[in-house]
Parts: C-alpha cells; structure tokens; sequence
C-alpha cells in the first residue's frame, strides 16, 4: 500500500468535491463519511494510502434522481464501476486513474440509518446522520459531517486515532455498524 503523490492527493480531494457538486446539483444531502472523514478529521487531508473516499446520503433523493446523477458523473468523466440498487441499499462507486468515490444512500428505520447487503446490514444511529451537522473543510472544499464526529469514528472505528494501515477492514473497524442477518 504505497501513499498517493501530492497531485494523486489533489486529485483525489477534487473528484470528492466534483461528486458533492453534482449530488447537490439535485439536492441530494452530502455527508462527508468513512475514510475521508477519518483523515480530514485525524490527519488534516485524506489518507494518502487510501484510494477510496465516501460520501454518504439517503436513499430516496439518490433513487429519485439516480439517471440524472450517473448521467453527470459520465460527462464528468468518471467511469462508473459499481453501482447497486434494491429497496435498503444504494451504492455508486466511480473511478478516475484508479482512484474512487463511493456514494452510498442509507434507508432509515426508527433507530438507524442503514443499508441491507445480501446477509449483512450496516447501520448508523439516526443521530450521526440528521441534522445539525457538523461541518469539515478538505482542501478548500467544505462539506457537512456528524454533529459529533468522534462518536461516529468510534462508531467505525476499532481505534481511530491510531493510523492503520490494512486492506482488511476487519483489522480497523468496529462490528458494531455491522450486523449478521442469517
């Protein structure tokens, strides 16, 4: 796992932003999660051994205004490399010179915000994903966050202070946002 370059890193903050002006576009909350998160918030940047950055929002909008949002994204030339859709889960994943941005939309229920995979559901209490949010700036662009984001981390994170570097998941992040169905 090698570090991005300096311009790998621009390059990366700008394709994070370029997807945030495209969701809002179609007022589609943005908040800024995971790795992206972690690094703006621990380190002052993105994590330079990370080629993956997440957005997070709600179902509904992206579902709604799904064509539209992919259509801007191609023009924007990012290649789409997955995209997923069912009743509890949505997830886009683009890619420019192998970096990526994931857009995941969360349902709720009374509790949660979540996503149901096949026999997994990852969920967020509704508290780190209503408002007020919180608000964080990654190279000149500001974007909304958890009101409280260290409880989100601590909510994801095994230990979040502590830069891990793994491309396992389990070695750094909690079970407790994971939840086995069968």
């Amino acid at each position: 796992m090698k570090d991005k370059t300096e311009r790998e890193q621009q390059e990366h903050a700008d394709m994070l932003a370029e997807c945030k002006h495209i969701l809002e576009k179609y007022n589609i909350p943005v908040i800024l999660t995971g790795s992206a998160l972690l690094g703006a918030y621990r380190d002052g940047d993105l994590v330079p051994w990370c080629p993956g950055v997440v957005i997070s929002s709600y179902y509904k909008p992206l579902a709604r205004n799904e064509n539209a949002v992919i259509d801007d994204l191609k023009n924007a030339g990012f290649k789409i490399k997955r995209h997923l859709k069912n009743d509890e889960n949505y997830k886009i994943r683009v890619i420019k010179n192998n970096l990526n941005v994931e857009i995941l939309g969360y349902a709720k229920n009374k509790k949660y915000f979540y996503r149901k995979l096949s026999s997994k559901i990852k969920q967020t209490p509704k508290r780190f994903f209503t408002k007020p949010f919180g608000q964080i700036t990654v190279r000149g662009e500001t974007y909304n966050t958890p009101k409280d984001i260290e409880g989100f981390l601590e909510w994801v994170y095994v230990d979040w202070k502590t830069p891990t570097r793994s491309k396992s998941p389990s070695t750094y992040k909690t079970k407790k946002h994971m939840v086995i169905t069968k």
